[in-house]
């Protein structure tokens, strides 16, 4: 999805950030400074332990040390580093040393570049030299943030070696001016041996609020970092007359390791620390409304083109569709998230001059058309990571990564994402994703508002297979039929402007190639539009030789719920640390319809297994020669908690036995899918 927020500053360590084309800027001012640190700062010692360092890491940090000095305007934080290199892999990530800051409003001024080897300490600073990089990693999906890479790469640098960094970054972004915040992630992928973050605020400041946001769901991973109460119970308030000051302070703490599948609500993925001087959701509207008025009003010639829908289309509908197409269709996303429009939105001149806008530049673009048009509409801030998990990040300004629209329409509240493209159905009821949680940017906004999911009563995506089958030769014709409909089929439509028919048949046919081995193509996918009720129909036809085929004398005929398949693969792991990521929202079927040759006694009852997040029914009937099989699979939750993968595991083996299906002529008794896993919950069967 679209980025709407940037950080509010950035916790740049040491890191190593590969870009396919790095580009120098013209630019030839010095990309950073050189200074002492600046006078606020507290000393934080740091002594070099004996012995070779714990096994199986690139290195060992001695001391993570970090202080901010907020103000209502400019903001400094410090950063201060101190490594131990064990391996060459840690020799290789760090003896590059890099800075990402926005120049508009942000400036880094380096205090410290040590290396100490066999007890001597080497001042490095003074002969290292900084290359500006602008390097836009985001830029091939869109996105340009103005954003400069202060890079440096260190000379003889060896195992052992101990390098120690210290730096400040100055901060005054316009848009969060009066709003003092800051937050840290918390501990290293290297074991840590002491962590300490101190936060002073002026003492006519009013306290902070503060908020210590975690992963959902993770098991094994150090206590200290990953539970509520030890994140609480190491934040000291250190406050004097003369200002406040806070302090967290945690000692020898494992490394944090990650694994594949981690759900994007646990995005950021670190263990966070947060502060701010906004403590409820009223507060953050109250700030993003005059932000987003700042757009200012529609230029002359998108007024006249909005006063003539005015007077050639004679319904609100017709209006509001109008302006829908032109602001979806017409407006192409670009984001120009230079300096504070990160956060700010382009000025609507600007935006249509263009023809193109981000997210929040198309959402105001689209609010300020409807109300002109006569309905009441909002911009209204999500975000499409976190989602419902807004609620435990709490009241900020950066809490938020997209911008979609609120309007009111025949009597209800709706929800519009104008950054999607080519949108069908029923005026006024386009689909939305299902974003769950959104801020209203109005000044009666109080909380949060729930961004109604769709009912899910229907299946997003049926999949029917048709097939019949020659009984002289055993081949088999397989004529399948795909349904999407809502905002499935607005991303499909969506993927059609990029996907020729012959790459969509190319792809087809090896997918299903992966389960009818055998299988040709005899006519080519064909798609077919219904934008009135905004469902897609895409129809093939395949033949498959060797379809019925003999096996110890028996004739054997197999089917397969593919289209499962692409959204249930079996985990790869059994025992992990973090949740396990499920395609939420999603509700699939599969039917299967077969004209046999011949009759069987085959008859299946309905088969329920309910799991962690998932729930998938299976029915197959055989009368006479008409065989019937049809497969819901219905994800219920967002990830499988750490603890529940054996059992997870269990069940989705057993879903993938029930969706396959053998059918046996000759033989004692037809074949039949397992039984379900005795850790899956699953229905009594039902009487037929």
């Amino acid at each position: 999805m679209r980025r709407l927020l940037l950080p509010l500053w950035l916790i740049v360590a040491v890191l190593t950030v590969r870009a396919a084309e790095p580009v120098a800027t013209a630019d030839t001012s010095p990309v950073v400074q050189i200074g002492a640190a600046p006078a606020w700062v507290q000393p934080e010692s740091w002594t070099l332990p004996v012995g070779d360092g714990p096994g199986g890491f690139p290195a060992e940090v001695l001391l993570i040390d970090a202080q901010d000095s907020l103000t209502a305007g400019s903001s400094e934080y410090y950063f201060h580093t101190v490594v131990r290199l064990l391996t060459a892999a840690g020799v290789r990530e760090y003896s590059r040393q890099t800075n990402e800051f926005s120049p508009a409003y942000e400036n880094v001024t380096w205090h410290t570049l040590k290396i100490t080897r066999d007890g001597r300490v080497v001042n490095r600073l003074p002969g290292v030299k900084f290359t500006r990089l602008q390097r836009e990693l985001e830029l091939e999906n869109q996105l340009f943030t103005g954003l400069v890479t202060a890079a440096a790469v260190l000379e003889d640098v060896r195992v052992g070696d101990v390098i120690e960094t210290a730096y400040t970054l100055r901060s005054d972004n316009p848009a969060l001016r009066g709003i003092l915040g800051a937050r840290h992630y918390l501990g290293s992928m290297c074991p840590v041996r002491r962590e300490v973050i101190t936060v002073h605020v002026p003492a006519d400041a009013p306290a902070p609020a503060w908020n210590y946001f975690i992963p959902p769901a993770t098991h094994g991973l150090p206590e200290a970092l990953f539970r509520h109460a030890a994140l609480r119970s190491a934040l000291e308030d250190k406050s004097t007359a003369a200002g406040r000051v806070y302090r967290w302070e945690a000692a020898d703490l494992p490394a944090i390791t990650f694994e594949g599948g981690i759900p994007t609500c646990a995005s950021p993925y670190w263990p966070m620390l947060r502060c701010s001087s906004i403590r409820a959701w009223g507060e953050v509207a109250d700030w993003a409304v005059p932000l987003f008025a700042s757009a200012g009003e529609l230029p002359a010639d998108a007024h006249r083109m909005v006063e003539k829908w005015k007077k050639d289309l004679p319904t609100p509908a017709d209006r509001l569709k109008a302006a829908v197409r032109w602001v979806q269709d017409d407006i192409r996303y670009f984001s120009m998230a230079v300096g504070e429009h990160n956060l700010r939105p382009r000025p609507l001149a600007d935006v249509c001059s263009t023809r193109f806008g981000d997210c929040k530049d198309k959402a105001m673009l689209l609010t300020t058309i409807l109300r002109e048009l006569g309905f009441e509409a909002w911009p209204a801030l999500v975000n499409t990571e976190l989602r419902d998990r807004l609620d435990e990040y709490g009241p900020s300004p950066v809490a938020f990564n997209h911008a979609i629209v609120a309007y009111q329409f025949e009597g209800q509240l709706r929800w519009l994402d104008a950054t999607l493209k080519h949108q069908q159905g029923p005026i006024g009821r386009w689909a939305v994703p299902p974003y769950r949680r959104a801020l209203i940017v109005r000044p009666e906004t109080t909380d949060l508002s729930v961004v109604p999911s769709d009912d899910e009563k229907e299946p997003d995506m049926v999949t029917c297979d048709r097939i019949t089958i020659d009984a002289a030769t055993g081949t088999a014709t397989l004529t399948t039929e795909v349904t999407v409909r809502d905002l499935q089929a607005d991303f499909f439509r969506q993927s059609m402007e990029t996907t020729t028919p012959e790459v969509r048949s190319t792809h087809w046919f090896n997918y299903l190639g992966r389960f009818y081995k055998k299988i040709e193509e005899v006519d080519p996918p064909v798609v077919r539009d219904d934008p009135v009720a905004n469902r897609i129909v895409m129809t093939a036809r395949y033949r498959i030789p060797g379809f019925m085929a003999t096996e110890d004398g028996n004739t054997v005929i197999s089917t397969y719920a593919y289209a499962l398949r692409t959204l249930l693969d079996p985990p790869e792991t059994r025992r992990r640390h973090w949740p396990y990521a499920l395609p939420s929202d999603r509700f699939v079927r599969h039917r299967i319809e077969m004209d046999l040759p011949f009759d069987l006694p085959y008859e299946q009852q309905p088969q329920t297994i309910r799991t962690d997040g998932i729930e998938y029914r299976v029915e197959k009937g055989l009368a006479g020669k008409r065989f019937v099989a049809e497969h819901d699979l219905r994800f219920t939750g967002d990830y499988v908690p750490p603890e529940h993968m054996g059992s997870f595991c269990d069940a989705v083996d057993e879903i993938l036995g029930a969706m396959s299906t053998s059918l046996h002529k000759g033989a004692k008794e037809p074949a039949k899918p397992a039984g379900p896993s005795a850790k899956a919950a699953v229905n009594p069967p039902a009487s037929s």
